[in-house]
């Protein structure tokens, strides 16, 4: 084996001008590393496979089978050729390099490969000290895009500037092109952070679906003003709907996005969203708002939404959100998606938090929300929060595992009905707790007692109790194994079980209003709360064990879960006789199985 070394103060700038191919991705209606389909090409040698590591960019290793040196001239290198440059490398058969003009020189098919790229040429000339060259046939791979496609020719020079002929991208895997992008020629210029594209074609099972003669795009991370990708759809509605968003680079922490929306059937529909983001990390917000003078509607619609979140000061944070729409059926006429139309509801509301860690915590928060559903009675709405005040503390310390906390709530409930005189009024909890908790890397328990007391005082209660209260303990035991193991794929597996036992006290609670609770349906999590309904205007009595057994698979490098999956089940030793109107409480004995996989 002949090895070559040398310290050469250009790096090796293939890789940099490939490297500017991942931008294609942005053509892509379907490029995300989620649907990453293309496999990679393969690496000959695995010696010579990127490093993790970062290696000397200034150090070019030349290696073959054998040589023919020329000191100051043409050498030529036969047999197994790789030329490595920190975490990039160059093989094929064989290569001619001259030492005097510093240019390599392959007249038959090379590998070129990096951390995020993988390149393969027909024939290929470089001149590492001009750092430009010449590259034919090539067919590429972008490793983190899940991507692939090929040109006839790429040409790079030392000014930031490459250049591809008859270029195709796609990430189908090979011989499986549903869809790809083609362009007759792009220019890509580093400098500039710019990228050029001439008669770019998207081509759908074969069939051409968009062409654009002319399209500039960016090549790197930063943000410029100008037109984003345009959107086009038809429907019975609104007919032709067609926008092009145009976006504004206005300060380093301020930028806009403005989109004339065309709908043929309704006139021109206009939106504007704004970003900021304050200094030293104190927040961030946005402004968004939409006008249509609606031709069907026969009135002006709009939407108008604003939101801030950030901090006060060291200790105190606040998140504000206002949104408000001109009528009910806005966003199912002109919401555009499935989700946007699928919308009930919007929220108002300010939240200020208040934390001084290891004493306590405090939260000040005014809630409201415009009702987009009519089909959702005045009974039924959501009642205004004016305000809640909700207080944390606990001691600093823990004795042999005991902690003592205090949580307590005041919250007035005012109702949004105009036409009727619904119940309202404030709601008080206090609810002291003692908390054990032992957790080992093998196994953990934890137990804890509360005394949970609320008090009401209310308006509109006609012949029922205007000043109801309520007193109930409740205790809960838990505890869990974790074993793992290293499977035959090399992925770390878990297996846990888990019990948990919960008693709670029984009180009739038929005179309670209900303004925020309910009762949510039946998952992993509901399997060891430690009460039945949300909010608190109810509190179930039980008394029930749970089960449930648990497996993950974790990549050991990273940590990041790649499976779980969970079974469980609740068996109740009595009956349960607390419930929301209409519903039934479950019997002794009843018990919920339920399964679930994440991956």
């Amino acid at each position: 084996m002949i090895l070559y070394r040398n310290n050469i103060t250009a790096t090796l700038a293939l890789s940099l001008w490939l490297g500017s191919l991942s931008t294609l991705a942005l053509w892509s209606p379907v490029a995300d590393a989620d649907n990453a389909s293309c496999p990679q090409i393969s690496v000959p040698d695995a010696d010579f496979r990127p490093s993790v590591r970062t290696l000397n960019l200034d150090k070019i290793e030349l290696s073959a089978d054998s040589a023919e040196l020329s000191e100051g001239g043409l050498s030529e290198l036969l047999g197994s050729v790789k030329l490595r440059q920190g975490n990039r490398y160059f093989s094929a058969d064989a290569l001619d390099f001259d030492e005097s003009s510093q240019t390599i020189r392959v007249d038959q098919e090379s590998l070129f490969r990096d951390e995020r790229l993988i390149v393969k040429s027909s024939q290929a000339k470089f001149s590492l000290a001009e750092e430009s060259g010449e590259f034919s046939d090539i067919d590429y791979t972008l490793i983190d895009r899940g991507a692939r496609g090929s040109a006839n020719r790429l040409m790079v020079n030392a000014n930031g500037l490459a250049e591809l002929d008859s270029v195709k991208y796609t990430n189908c895997g090979p011989g499986d092109e549903d869809w790809i992008l083609e362009a007759s020629s792009i220019q890509l210029n580093t400098e500039e952070g710019f990228g050029t594209a001439r008669n770019a074609r998207l081509r759908f099972f074969g069939v051409p679906i968009l062409y654009l003669p002319y399209f500039r795009f960016p090549i790197d991370n930063q943000r410029r003003t100008g037109f984003l990708f345009p959107t086009v759809g038809q429907s019975s509605d609104n007919g032709l709907d067609f926008g092009w968003p145009v976006y504004f680079n206005i300060a380093p922490n301020v930028d806009a996005i403005v989109t004339p929306r065309y709908l043929s059937k309704r006139g021109l529909l206009g939106k504007a969203t704004g970003r900021y983001l304050l200094p030293d990390n104190y927040g961030e917000g946005f402004g968004q708002a939409e006008v249509l003078d609606d031709r069907i509607f026969g009135e002006t619609r709009s939407y108008f939404q604003l939101g801030h979140q950030g901090l006060v000061n060291e200790r105190l944070a606040l998140d504000a959100n206002y949104a408000e729409v001109s009528d009910e059926r806005y966003f199912e006429d002109l919401g555009g998606d499935i989700e946007s139309s699928a919308i009930t509801h919007l929220e108002r509301h300010a939240r200020f938090n208040y934390r001084r860690p290891g004493y306590y915590s405090a939260t000040f928060l005014v809630q409201d929300f415009q009702v987009l559903d009519p089909s959702v009675p005045e009974t039924s709405q959501p009642y205004r929060r004016l305000p809640q005040i909700l207080f944390r503390t606990r001691t600093r310390d823990d004795w042999q595992g005991l902690r003592a906390s205090l949580n307590a709530e005041y919250v007035n409930f005012v109702s949004q009905s105009k036409d009727i005189d619904e119940i309202e009024g404030q709601r008080i909890s206090v609810v002291p707790n003692i908390r054990w908790v032992k957790d080992e890397n093998s196994w953990f328990a934890r137990t804890q007692l509360d005394l949970d007391h609320t008090q009401y005082i209310l308006q509109n209660t006609g012949t029922l109790d205007s000043e109801p209260d309520r007193t109930l303990p409740i205790f809960s035991a838990e505890a869990g194994l974790r074993f793992e193991r290293i499977n035959d794929s090399g992925w770390l597996q878990t297996l846990e079980p888990r019990a948990f036992y919960l008693y709670s006290g029984y009180k009739d609670q038929t005179d309670l209003p209900i303004f925020d609770s309910g009762e949510p349906d039946f998952d992993i999590v509901q399997l060891f709360a430690r009460n039945r309904f949300s909010g608190k205007d109810r509190i179930s009595d039980a008394n029930l064990v749970a089960g449930a057994l648990t497996t993950r698979l974790l990549d050991p490098n990273t940590g990041l879960t790649k499976l779980s999956a969970t079974v469980g089940q609740i068996s109740r030793i009595k009956d349960e006789r607390v419930a929301l109107p209409g519903d039934a409480a479950p019997d002794s004995g009843a018990t919920d199985f339920i399964s679930a996989i994440d991956y």
